[in-house]
């Protein structure tokens, strides 16, 4: 019994002498923010600093100086790019409308000559045939995957069989 009070009185005097032999972290002398946790940062803004200890619990550096010196060369900056943007803009919207007409012309033109040769096309790609002895008497067509089609119209006719192959006169 008198070893386990013993070891218990140990216990009690060096659980409250601990926290007597922590020496305080000093802050270095390029630390701009120390956290919420008692460590510091070096980073340069406070966005995202002590992001893994808490957040900042004091911010060292004197950035409002930086930050409107900042401030004042982004607004020279985009300014200027605005300005510039706006030039070529123009020049691109003038030269943009003179190629449109032109295009807009050479597209109605090409437009007319694909619907003629797709209807061409669709005429040779899909032929008219005599109806075999084998075909369902009121078959209109015959799908691609070999299917009969009663459509009454060529359009849609096939379409979830792969298209049409042939057309019954």
């Amino acid at each position: 019994m008198r070893q386990w009070l013993s070891a218990a009185c140990v216990a009690v005097a060096l659980a409250f002498s601990v926290p007597m032999f922590v020496i305080a972290q000093t802050k270095p002398a390029n630390a701009t923010a120390q956290c919420k946790d008692g460590t510091y940062s070096t980073a340069k803004t406070q966005r995202g600093a002590c992001s893994g200890h808490g957040g900042v619990a004091t911010w060292f550096a004197d950035d409002s100086k930086s930050k409107a010196k900042e401030t004042k060369e982004d607004a020279k900056s985009a300014g200027k790019a605005t300005k510039d943007l706006a030039k070529d803009a123009g020049k691109t919207a003038k030269a943009g409308a003179k190629t449109a007409g032109k295009a807009t012309e050479e597209t109605g033109k090409t437009a007319a000559r694909a619907t003629k040769e797709g209807a061409s096309a669709t005429k040779d790609a899909t032929r008219t045939v005599s109806k075999p002895s084998d075909a369902p008497a009121d078959a209109t067509a015959k799908c691609k995957d070999g299917t009969y089609s009663r459509a009454k119209q060529h359009r849609g006719a096939c379409s979830g069989h792969g298209g049409v192959a042939d057309w019954y006169k």
